[in-house]
């Protein structure tokens, strides 16, 4: 058994993905007579551990850690270090001795930035107000274990069964929010931007609201133009060195969107349209915000903090 007391941070949805984390690495390392779910286990990990990063990091701007920077770098290096190794596995061939050497340098890296990194977060999240903990949101994660969910349940006291209490069977159905806080760049402007644009996807997720859809896609329409721009005037000031593949890829979902757009125009509102745009549009902008925007985000902040020093 990997997972152990000693890297309980007391933070609950830290500890539990903590613990579900050591547990697919353990998973790993025994698959020696399943070689075919490897690298699929492989995929799921590196999945997994960008999630968990942004849901610390989420945290991190949540409370303005002042460390904040220097963590995510180590989780950036890290994330890059696991997709190397899983390409160099499968160049070697599958090979298990390097299977073995990356099982084991995920656990020493985990080990030590746990015990450290992790540990140093953990003693200024416990000095915060009891208020201000309470106030802290992130989401729920489903990937969890079976043999964890109890652990999770426990600590988060999140409800992790699939079905609904009959209280809630009996309440008018919401659709769940497409946002969440592992989102955030912490760049204000662009945070509150982002929040608008996944409120107007959920409109189109939620089928009770086909009377709005219309609307709702030339406001988009509109915002996506507007939100782009926004971005894209503060690439130019910040001069940031990849501003030009940065706006190429805004240009490319621009046309996408109005190609979509349109074929739902001419549907008539058939729902087969209706799901592929809400489908393109909410993957395409996750992606986008998670890796391409969290990368300007990375590059901005650094500079803000370099001008105040």
């Amino acid at each position: 058994m990997l997972w152990s007391p000693v890297f309980q941070c007391q933070i609950p949805h830290i500890d539990a993905q903590h613990k579900a984390l050591f547990e697919h690495i353990e998973k790993l390392g025994t698959m020696h007579g399943n070689i075919a779910r490897i690298p699929e286990t492989l995929e799921f990990l590196e999945t997994y551990t960008n999630e968990h990063f942004s849901d610390e990091q989420s945290l991190h701007q949540q409370t303005r850690y002042p460390r904040a920077l220097e963590h995510q770098r180590q989780h950036q290096g890290f994330a890059r270090h696991i997709g190397k190794m899983r390409t160099d596995y499968t160049a070697s061939g599958h090979n298990l001795s390097t299977l073995m050497e990356m099982n084991h340098a995920i656990v020493e890296w985990l080990n030590s930035h746990i015990l450290s990194s992790d540990k140093q977060f953990a003693e200024f999240y416990h000095a915060l107000p009891g208020e201000k903990k309470r106030s802290l949101r992130l989401p729920h994660r489903p990937w969890i274990p079976e043999s964890s969910q109890s652990f999770y349940q426990e600590a988060t006291g999140i409800r992790t069964k699939k079905e609904p209490s009959p209280a809630i069977k009996s309440v008018t159905r919401v659709t769940a929010s497409s946002w969440s806080d592992a989102m955030l760049c912490g760049i204000p402007l662009i945070d509150e931007q982002h929040r608008e644009l996944f409120r107007q996807i959920d409109i189109l997720r939620d089928r009770g609201n086909k009377d709005r859809i219309p609307n709702v896609l030339r406001f988009l329409a509109d915002y996506v133009v507007k939100h782009f721009n926004d971005e894209e005037s503060i690439h130019l000031r910040s001069r940031y060195p990849q501003a030009s593949e940065h706006r190429k890829l805004h240009v490319n979902f621009i046309q996408t969107f109005q190609e979509l757009k349109a074929k739902f125009d001419k549907s008539n509102g058939d729902l087969s349209a209706i799901l592929e745009l809400n489908k393109v549009v909410f993957e395409w902008l996750r992606e986008h915000v998670m890796k391409v925007d969290k990368q300007f985000a990375t590059y901005y902040l650094a500079l803000e903090e370099n001008r105040e020093g």
